[in-house]
């Protein structure tokens, strides 16, 4: 698919069409909304971390477009529940261990990707990565999943 480039005032839904077998990769920058010409920063670390946790996280799940399955649910690198529970935390140990499950036929995949470090100390990265998501204008945030994780049956 070439590159398309889709702008939105408010929240809308996108429907994405992911082929089996190719790599997934979609940028998005996100506008500030006090300043509109500028990035919205979303690399930053909580304001209570003492271990450079990220405040943003991200979880995206691919979806069968007839049956409405979850597929693959893609992670940043560290994500938690409403509830406040960490479901994955990068270099975690236990149930937080790096999600990295390929879906079969039967069974929808995890994928959190490899974590990188933002602004020397915000851990960042993962299958959804903010660490290029800056105050600059343009900055791009990136969600990718390599062609090994987009392994589920077509349709």
């Amino acid at each position: 698919m070439s590159v398309q480039t889709i702008n939105t005032d408010i929240a809308a839904e996108i429907n994405i069409t992911a082929r089996r077998n190719d790599t997934f990769t979609f940028k998005f920058s996100v506008a500030n909304p006090t300043n509109p010409s500028q990035g919205y920063a979303l690399n930053v670390a909580q304001n209570n971390a003492t271990d450079g946790e990220p405040h943003f996280q991200a979880k995206m799940s691919i979806v069968d477009a007839d049956t409405g399955d979850v597929k693959l649910s893609i992670y940043s690198s560290y994500f938690q529940d409403t509830a406040g529970n960490v479901i994955h935390k990068d270099n975690g140990t236990g149930t937080l261990i790096k999600k990295t499950t390929r879906p079969t036929a039967t069974t929808s995949g995890e994928y959190s990707g490899e974590q990188v470090t933002a602004n020397t100390t915000v851990k960042s990265g993962g299958g959804i990565d903010f660490s290029g998501s800056t105050s600059a204008p343009d900055s791009l945030a990136t969600i990718s999943v390599p062609y090994d994780y987009m392994v589920f049956e077509p349709g």
